[in-house]
């Protein structure tokens, strides 16, 4: 993971409401080891892969959540805690999960009734046969990346609020057939009326790499693309769309939960530093 589109999401989240000068966002003050620990916890062997509906999910859950209590990210006003039970069935079969959310008030409090939705999924593909050994599929890039810039994103901005509330939110069973589960639970159970999220932001480690390009899933489709290019450009990354071979990530992504109910959403992928001519 490098930092560059992980402060370029940051700025553009924060651009209409932080005034401050350049260098002084929170976003400038990442460092690469706090996210890296994030992907190496979530994508270790002991971990299986975290499969929703496992024993291994629901650690990685319950780190999740504490990692949103140490940055001093709220529960949402009512709950016992950060969880959102899933369920679902398949064949006959009923498996639970739960999704993870936490709230962070917006300062200003006029915006601060309205949502900014953060989205990533952390369950993985679990485990499967090798030839002679079992085969873990840690998920580092699809999502333990995510997830990290989620948690990172969850600690600076409970720093510095922006001005409108931010909502954070990993899923569950984003991988399980039909997909998409616990994104369209929570669209069905959001703990907000759907009419107060005005944006969704979904960060997702299964897209395009380029180096240099900051690829975004969706753009072109909201207002938002303008905001979406100048922080890529702060950071030196060039903004473009999935192009068409990758573009079927973007559409069966947490992300797609969001538009039939009118809300715009869009989908981030981790940008690679740009080549060393050197």
């Amino acid at each position: 993971m490098t930092m560059r589109s992980l402060g370029a999401f940051l700025f553009a989240l924060g651009l209409p409401s932080w005034t401050v000068a350049v260098g002084e966002t929170p976003q400038d003050r990442l460092a690469q080891t706090g996210p890296m620990a994030h992907v190496r916890f979530l994508a270790s062997d002991e971990l299986r892969g975290r499969k929703a509906g496992t024993a291994e999910a629901d650690i990685a859950a319950r780190y999740i959540a504490e990692r949103f209590r140490a940055a001093g990210v709220r529960r949402i006003p009512g709950a016992s805690d950060y969880f959102q039970e899933v369920s679902w069935q398949k064949e006959g079969v009923t498996t639970r999960s739960r999704n993870v959310i936490g709230v962070i008030a917006g300062r200003v409090p006029r915006q601060a009734q309205e949502y900014v939705l953060l989205v990533a999924h952390y369950d993985g593909l679990g485990t499967g046969s090798g030839e002679d050994h079992e085969a873990i599929f840690n998920g580092a890039r699809d999502n333990a990346l995510g997830t990290a810039a989620l948690l990172v994103a969850a600690e600076l901005l409970a720093a510095q609020p922006p001005a409108r509330s931010i909502l954070l939110l990993a899923t569950t069973a984003e991988e399980e057939p039909p997909f998409m589960i616990g994104s369209g639970f929570f669209v069905d159970h959001s703990p907000v009326p759907l009419n107060t999220i005005v944006f969704v932001l979904n960060n997702d480690g299964a897209g395009m790499y380029e180096d240099g390009l900051w690829s975004i899933g969706g753009l072109g489709r909201t207002t938002a693309e303008p905001l979406v290019r100048s922080a890529g450009l702060r950071y030196g990354l060039a903004t473009e769309p999935y192009p068409p071979p990758s573009r079927s990530l973007s559409e069966h992504g947490d992300s797609l939960s969001f538009p039939p109910q009118g809300i715009p959403a869009l989908t981030t992928t981790p940008a690679s530093r740009p080549a060393d001519p050197r």
